[in-house]
Order: C-alpha cells, then sequence, then structure tokens
C-alpha cells in the first residue's frame, strides 16, 4: 500500500485547536505541563498561526468599507 504524498503545507499538519486546548488546561491548573512542552507548544504555534505583524498580500487586503464613508467625511 503506498501513501498518497500530501500536497498540503506541513504547517496544516499541525493541530492548532489541540495545542490551544492543552495549554488553556495547563493555565486553570487541570493538566500539569513541563515548560519545555510549553516552549515547544509555543513555537508549534507560531509555524501554525501566521504572524499578524507581517503585512497581509494584496489580494486579502479590504479594498475599502462601505460602511466607513462617514468617517472619511468628517476628516474632510
Amino acid at each position: 500500500m503506498s501513501k498518497k504524498k500530501s500536497t498540503r503545507s506541513p504547517r496544516w499538519s499541525i493541530d492548532a485547536l489541540a495545542i490551544i486546548q492543552a495549554l488553556q488546561l495547563h493555565v486553570t491548573g487541570k493538566k500539569p505541563l513541563e515548560s519545555s512542552q510549553v516552549t515547544a507548544a509555543l513555537t508549534l504555534l507560531k509555524k501554525r498561526l501566521p504572524d499578524p505583524r507581517l503585512p497581509q498580500p494584496k489580494k486579502q487586503r479590504a479594498k475599502h468599507d462601505p460602511e466607513d464613508t462617514g468617517s472619511l467625511k468628517d476628516l474632510e
């Protein structure tokens, strides 16, 4: 049996929800974690989630919010 090669980025194979839930349980005291486990979880989340400080690609950037025209007129 041959495995099908995934075309997805390895970034998407990281289960961010499971990591977040484990960290939430740790913070609330329900799941003890070693400091190295917390560091590893945070590192994986950084790899999985996009950096909000980076500029968005042009195709994802909103061109204009029609509800914001009133505030623009106030500035004139």
